[in-house]
């Protein structure tokens, strides 16, 4: 006796066998590789759905990218003076007044920065007053950030009209 298989037999196990079979089911039309300064980026497109599978090691996620990110970590450790500076007034006009009470004025400068980053005017303080004219600039929003040697302390927003 002959051992033939029949199409009868090979449809039968191939709808017996199928349920065990895993593959990818959603079709992924384009995709590829980005990188810039600030990172990278791997991206599939077409990606619809996809199945997960889980055990007691991990769980695999069957057509999905997932991102693994490494970083460092780093403190600084230091020690900001806090002042109670005031400025005033604001919105301005004129003349832009600023106070920082006591010596704590000492070895502290002020950078005027107008809204694209660019420094308008620098000065050292050398009083518990400094006077800001304002009155030749053009109208818009102003950052005030005062800083000693190493570090900023304290900044302001002010508002031309």
């Amino acid at each position: 006796m002959q051992n033939h298989i029949t199409p009868f037999m090979t449809l039968l196990g191939v709808f017996l066998f199928t349920p065990v079979i895993y593959s990818q089911s959603g079709t992924v039309t384009a995709g590829g590789d980005a990188a810039g300064s600030g990172g990278s980026v791997n991206f599939s497109v077409g990606q619809m759905d996809y199945i997960s599978i889980s055990s007691t090691d991990g769980t695999v996620y069957q057509g999905l990218q997932h991102p693994y990110e490494i970083s460092e970590v780093t403190s600084v450790s230091h020690q900001l003076l806090d002042i109670a500076a005031s400025l005033h007034p604001n919105p301005v006009k004129d003349y832009l007044y600023l106070n920082v009470p006591d010596e704590l004025w000492q070895g502290l400068k002020i950078t005027l920065i107008d809204i694209q980053g660019r420094s308008i005017h620098e000065e050292q303080l050398v009083d518990q007053t400094t006077i800001i004219a304002m009155q030749e600039m053009m109208p818009g929003t102003y950052f005030l950030i005062i800083q000693n040697e190493k570090n900023q302390i304290k900044s302001f927003k002010i508002i031309k009209p």
